[in-house]
């Protein structure tokens, strides 16, 4: 046999028995720290309900806003085509011009040769 023999007396015993007890935690202080993770998840859930409904509120308005934008590039498109259809007929109307004007010149020197 071996030399350690350990022998533990009562006060050993309670010491442990009594330091095990003031670490653990009792039915009751388990359920205290239950309910309020409970209520700070149901806390939780409440902000993130606030917080989707606010994004999909943003979410509208930016759609809203994009709508607007669209509306107003299309009038600024049709304003700038009308511009351009004027430019073109001013152009082609010129250019007519020009070629009339060139054959009406060209018509009096053939004529005068």
């Amino acid at each position: 046999m071996s030399d350690n023999n350990i022998s533990f007396n009562g006060e050993d015993v309670k010491s442990f028995f009594l330091h095990a007890a003031q670490h653990a935690a009792t039915k009751e202080e388990l359920q205290a720290v239950k309910s309020e993770l409970k209520e700070d998840i149901k806390d939780v859930k409440e902000e993130i309900k606030a917080v989707k409904s606010e994004l999909k509120e943003d979410i509208k308005e930016v759609k809203e806003e994009l709508q607007a934008v669209k509306s107003d590039l299309k009038e600024d498109i049709k304003a700038v085509n009308l511009k351009l259809d004027r430019v073109y007929g001013i152009g082609v109307g010129l250019l007519i011009s020009a070629i009339v004007g060139m054959g009406g010149i060209i018509t009096t020197i053939l004529l005068k040769l």
